[in-house]
């Protein structure tokens, strides 16, 4: 039988840390749950290094956390690198629970490109419906190569890290809900992360998971814009982006937003598709409101840009100030670039 993401290791701790790692960089949030209150304990960005190896950089990662109290002694929650995974959407009759995990493997073996041994896989249950008479689970389900999810084990396990469970981002994602307040918990919400190469997009009802697509859109793609088409150097187009965006005040300020105009289009296009598809397959439902994270979410003027395309509300994601911060520095870092991460600590908080 393959492990799954989540069943691989039980620890007893209720300190949580979560690492999401990217490809522009690693986010890390220690976070603990104490008689029903979150507390932030740990934040820290580690930015990838140029022209350092992938691994060396987890490594990098994995050896400044052995040395941090509030990681060392929490269960670790991994998100699988650069997106680096497949996820399907399968109908499977339902089944007693004890074999819906062989069901799922036998299901797969219909779409991996490769034999189901060489991956590590895990689901979770969307919901169960009717088919022609028939009761059927919908089952969300994500696959990883093996190699690669025992490489990124080894890396934090080799310094004595103890790592709960590896995930993926979407999952994470839902995870944020954990931060909001019970009235916007019951809505239906779309969450869409905004990375360097990627964008993941969720819709969660009463904080479950309902919907979800990754697509290879991200802010990369901008930045290549900005390089290739106006000479701007990549490394000055990404703090263009971070510190203006449409606030460009340079002498290509009008060519500068109109590129960013043409490309918030284009990523409000695939939302658009996102949405109408998940209408498609619950008429009754209706989205309450949108939130944006990660690193493209913070560019100066992005909301405002995005929120004509939608009939509810669109705005960044940041967490609560309900939320205890245990060291005060970390107020100021905890922007939405760490939410991805937070995800991660509170989607693995809960056995």
């Amino acid at each position: 039988m393959l492990p799954i993401f989540k069943g691989l290791f039980h620890l007893g701790t209720d300190i949580v840390t979560g690492i999401d790692v990217g490809a522009f960089s690693t986010k890390v949030v220690s976070v603990r749950r104490k008689n029903g209150a979150k507390e932030i304990l740990y934040v820290k960005e580690f930015p990838v290094i140029p022209y350092e190896k992938f691994d060396a950089s987890l490594e990098r990662v994995a050896e400044e956390l052995s040395l941090n109290a509030a990681a060392k002694n929490s269960r670790l929650v991994l998100s699988v690198p650069l997106g680096n995974y497949s996820y399907f959407f399968l109908n499977i009759p339902k089944i007693p629970d004890d074999e819906l995990l062989s069901a799922v493997e036998w299901e797969l073996k219909k779409h991996l490109t490769s034999p189901v041994e060489e991956y590590t896989f895990d689901y979770v249950i969307v919901r169960e419906f009717s088919d022609e008479n028939m009761r059927k689970y919908e089952v969300f389900t994500v696959a990883a190569p093996r190699s690669d999810t025992l490489k990124l084990l080894n890396i934090f396990k080799s310094r004595k890290l103890s790592v709960s469970s590896i995930t993926v981002n979407p999952l994470a994602l839902v995870g944020l809900t954990d931060f909001l307040p019970p009235s916007e918990k019951n809505e239906t919400l779309v969450i869409g992360s905004i990375g360097f190469l990627k964008t993941e997009m969720v819709i969660v009802i009463n904080g479950a998971l309902r919907f979800a697509r990754v697509i290879k859109l991200g802010i990369s793609q901008i930045v290549s814009n900005l390089s290739q088409n106006y000479g701007i150097p990549r490394e000055k187009s990404l703090i263009l982006l971070k510190e203006k965006g449409f606030g460009a005040e340079s002498g290509q300020k009008e060519v500068i937003i109109s590129m960013l105009s043409e490309a918030v289009g284009k990523f409000a296009l695939e939302f658009q598709r996102f949405i109408d598809y998940f209408y498609a397959q619950y008429p009754n439902e209706v989205c309450d409101k949108m939130y944006l994270v990660g690193g493209g979410a913070v560019m100066p003027g992005l909301i405002e840009a995005f929120q004509p395309f939608f009939d509810f509300k669109v705005d960044v994601f940041t967490p609560p100030s309900a939320v205890s911060i245990i060291n005060k520095n970390f107020k100021e870092e905890l922007t939405t670039i760490f939410s991805t991460a937070a995800g991660l600590a509170l989607s693995g908080g809960q056995d």
